[in-house]
C-alpha cells in the first residue's frame, strides 16, 4: 500500500488541458494595433504638413500686401515729391536784389561835374550806415529815399573788402549823379579830412540790378587804391609847401618817407617823367592826356594811369590785385604790378580782396578782364 507521500513524489501531473492554458494572441489582432499607430503619426504629420503649408502662404500673402502697400506708398512719395524737387531753383550766387531804379536813362550832366548828392550816408564803426542828409530836390526825392538800393551798393562794397581795415578811414557813404556815362564810384578827402565814397546808382546799376558786375568791382578796387595810398598813415596832412616836404607833395599833403607812395613816386616819376607831365599835361585836357599816353604806352595799364601819378598808382593797383601775376617784367608798366608784390602786407591784402570776390562772383576771375 502506498502512503499519501509516496504516491505524491511519484504520480506524474496531469498535462493541462487547452481550456487552462493564456489565450495567444492572434495575427491579425497584431496588424490592426500596428496600423492605427501608424495612422495616428500619419495624421499628426499631415496636419502639421497642413499647418506648415497655411503659415507659409500666409507669410507670403503678407509680404505681398506689404510689398505692394510699400510699393504704391514708395510711388505715392515719389509723385508728390517729383513735381517739388523740379520747381527747386538752381542755386545761384550773388544773386543781385531787384530795386526800382528812378535813375534809368538820366542824361549825362556834363556842366555839373561834381554831380548831385541825393543821400548823406554815415559810416558806423561796425560799418553799418546811418542816414543823414536827403536832397530835397523834387527831381530826386523817390532816389533819395530809396535806402534799400543804398544798403545794397554800401554792403557790396563792404563785401569786396571785407576782413580789410582800411576802410574803416572811410567817414561818409554819398549817393551821388552826374547822369549816366559819367562818374560811376570816386572816393574823396574832404576839406575836414574826412573821406567820402560817392556812388552814382546811374551807372552802377539797369533796371534795378548791377549793369556790369565786373566794371563796378573794378573801379571799387581803383578807388579803394586812393584810400589805400592817402590816408593819414601814409600823408602827413600838415604840411602844405615844397620846401616843407622831403619826399612828394600832393594836394592831400606831404607823403610820409615810408609810404606806399612816396616808394612808387621815387621809382617810377621822380626826374624828367614827372617833369615832362608837368609841362604838358597837369590840368590840361584829355587829347593831352592820350599824347602823353602814347609816347609812353609801354609804362601805364591804360590810358587813364597816364593823367597823373595818382591816378597812375591807382590803376596799377587794381591791376594788381585782379589780374595774375606778370611771369616777367618785359615793361615798365608790369614793372608797376610786381613792385607790390614786394609788400607782403599787401600781397595778403590781394588775396583776401580776391577771396571775397570769388564769393560773390565764383566765375570772375575766369573771364578776362575788360577795362572801360
Amino acid at each position: 500500500m502506498e502512503t499519501p507521500q509516496q504516491s505524491s513524489e511519484h504520480s506524474i501531473p496531469p498535462e493541462p488541458s487547452e481550456a487552462s492554458q493564456p489565450p495567444m494572441p492572434s495575427t491579425s489582432h497584431i496588424e490592426k494595433k500596428w496600423w492605427i499607430i501608424f495612422g495616428s503619426i500619419a495624421t499628426i504629420l499631415i496636419v502639421f504638413f497642413v499647418y506648415a503649408l497655411t503659415l507659409f502662404f500666409s507669410s507670403r500673402q503678407t509680404t505681398s500686401d506689404d510689398t505692394s502697400a510699400l510699393t504704391e506708398q514708395n510711388n505715392q512719395q515719389t509723385t508728390d515729391v517729383s513735381p517739388t524737387t523740379e520747381e527747386l531753383p538752381t542755386p545761384k550766387v550773388a544773386q543781385t536784389p531787384t530795386f526800382q531804379s528812378y535813375l534809368d536813362g538820366l542824361s549825362y550832366t556834363e556842366n555839373d561835374e561834381e554831380g548831385t548828392n541825393l543821400a548823406t550816408y554815415t559810416i558806423n564803426g561796425d560799418r553799418t550806415i546811418t542816414p543823414a542828409n536827403l536832397t530835397s530836390n523834387a527831381k530826386y526825392l523817390q532816389e533819395a529815399h530809396n535806402v534799400d538800393e543804398h544798403t545794397f551798393l554800401w554792403t557790396f562794397y563792404t563785401d569786396i573788402f571785407k576782413n580789410v581795415s582800411y576802410i574803416n578811414f572811410l567817414s561818409r557813404f554819398i549817393i551821388n549823379t552826374d547822369g549816366e556815362e559819367g562818374s560811376l564810384a570816386s572816393i574823396y578827402l574832404d576839406d575836414s579830412y574826412v573821406w567820402e565814397l560817392y556812388i552814382d546808382p546811374a551807372d552802377a546799376l539797369r533796371d534795378g540790378k548791377l549793369f556790369d558786375p565786373q566794371d563796378f568791382t573794378y573801379t571799387l578796387v581803383h578807388e579803394f587804391a586812393h584810400l589805400l595810398t592817402l590816408n593819414e598813415s601814409q600823408v602827413d596832412y600838415s604840411v602844405f609847401y615844397e620846401d616843407e616836404c622831403s619826399t612828394h607833395l600832393l594836394s592831400e599833403g606831404c607823403l610820409y618817407k615810408e609810404a606806399y607812395f612816396a616808394k612808387y613816386f621815387s621809382e617810377f616819376w621822380e626826374g624828367d617823367m614827372y617833369d615832362e607831365w608837368y609841362m604838358f599835361v597837369d590840368g590840361e585836357s584829355e587829347d593831352n592826356v592820350e599824347l602823353f599816353y602814347n609816347d609812353y604806352t609801354d609804362e601805364f595799364v591804360t590810358e587813364y594811369a597816364a593823367t597823373d601819378p595818382t591816378e597812375d598808382i591807382a590803376e596799377s593797383f587794381a591791376h594788381f590785385v585782379l589780374l595774375d601775376m606778370p611771369t616777367q617784367a618785359e615793361t615798365i608798366a608790369e614793372d608797376k604790378l610786381l613792385f607790390f608784390y614786394d609788400f607782403h602786407e599787401l600781397v595778403f591784402m590781394r588775396d583776401t580782396i580776391r577771396q571775397n570776390i570769388e564769393q560773390k562772383y565764383p566765375s570772375f576771375f575766369s573771364h578776362p578782364l575788360l577795362i572801360k
